[in-house]
């Protein structure tokens, strides 16, 4: 039997070298591309287009390309069922139109100003990822058609979310399938070439999005982080880098451990994971804890989100440049930033 690889990580330092290089990093994400005409402006994304006025804004575009991503059979759809059986998006989209509406009212200028509520910020964020997604070439035929299912969203839903952090800092996706131990996809950076396989688990939380039912409580949601961590070290292949990604639906204010509300919640769950050893390395370079869950604050409004991150002392493969890492976190650290575009 061959030996077990088996490599020491980067250590704390190295981290917080990465932390600060990757607040210096150029923005990566993917734009669109436009074109004026006499009558209205081309917005092209990847395989999409649509011809818009010239008062729209990205924010705008982007609802326009959610609502063709899901498409007029999938919304006609929606339109016939009862609210409590009504898609998330679908509600968000709702939601924006009946603020937008509000806001009208009471607004005399041509363009209106709407609150960053829970679900309104939801929708923006995950429009953008979309958005991202569709320039890169990696808005996937398979995640589309999870996205559109009720029972399948959540779960799809912080897959790309995930991946597309990756492609606004300078990843390209492979997304990958088939039978054996592999990730989510693959995510290899234009400049450095170096490859990271990504595993993300979201469970389907019932009381959140498309789920029906009570919310668990703070602690049951906690076990489930780790055991969601324990599962996505057996997909994690042992003959490339792997980074682990958990949506842990807590909520959370704040963008960094020291300050968020689920710190301690965090902390016991990552002080009780295995850091390894030479002689038993872990299988993943680096475990990434996120509370993307916008919409729990439902008609409030939402300030930031939360994240934390831990790395084991040794494992089988990591990147070895210090850029990748940084970009990787930088992918972290603006996840919700969607730049203005005029």
């Amino acid at each position: 039997m061959s030996p077990i690889r088996s490599l020491a990580n980067f250590s704390d330092s190295d981290l917080d070298r990465a932390f600060v290089m990757a607040a210096s990093l150029p923005d990566q994400r993917p734009m669109p591309a436009r074109f004026l005409r006499p009558s209205h402006i081309l917005w092209r994304a990847g395989d999409w287009e649509a011809r818009r006025p010239f008062s729209d804004l990205l924010l705008d575009v982007l609802v326009v390309h959610v609502r063709d991503t899901f498409g007029i059979d999938w919304a006609r759809e929606q339109e016939g069922l009862s609210d409590e059986r009504r898609h998330a998006v679908f509600r968000w989209l709702q939601e924006l139109a009946q603020e937008h509406d509000r806001a009208k009212a009471t607004t005399t200028g041509s363009r209106v100003a709407i609150g960053g509520t829970g679900l309104i910020t939801e929708l923006v964020w995950f429009a953008d990822d979309l958005f991202r997604l569709r320039i890169a070439g990696a808005l996937h035929h398979t995640l589309v058609e999870r996205l559109r299912d009720r029972r399948e969203f959540q779960g799809a839903r912080y897959e790309a979310a995930v991946a597309a952090s990756f492609v606004r800092s300078g990843f390209q996706l492979a997304w990958l399938g088939g039978s054996g131990k592999h990730g989510e996809f693959e995510a290899t950076h234009l400049r450095t070439g170096e490859t990271i396989v990504v595993e993300a688990k979201c469970a389907r939380v019932r009381g959140t999005m498309n789920e029906m039912g009570e919310k668990p409580s703070e602690a049951q949601l906690k076990f489930r982080a780790h055991r969601h961590y324990n599962d996505a070290v057996k997909q994690c292949p042992s003959d490339r880098p792997s980074a682990i990604f958990i949506e842990v639906t807590l909520p959370g204010a704040a963008v960094r451990l020291d300050h968020i509300p689920w710190s301690e919640s965090a902390r016991a769950m990552l002080a009780s994971l295995d850091r390894g050893t030479p002689e038993s390395p872990n299988v993943e370079f680096i475990v990434v804890l996120t509370s993307f869950g916008a919409h729990l604050a439902g008609s409030e409004i939402v300030r930031s989100w939360s994240y934390s991150v831990w790395l084991p002392k040794f494992t089988m493969n990591r990147v070895h440049q210090l850029e990748t890492l940084a970009c990787l976190l930088r992918g972290i650290e603006t996840y919700g930033f969607v730049p203005p575009m005029e």
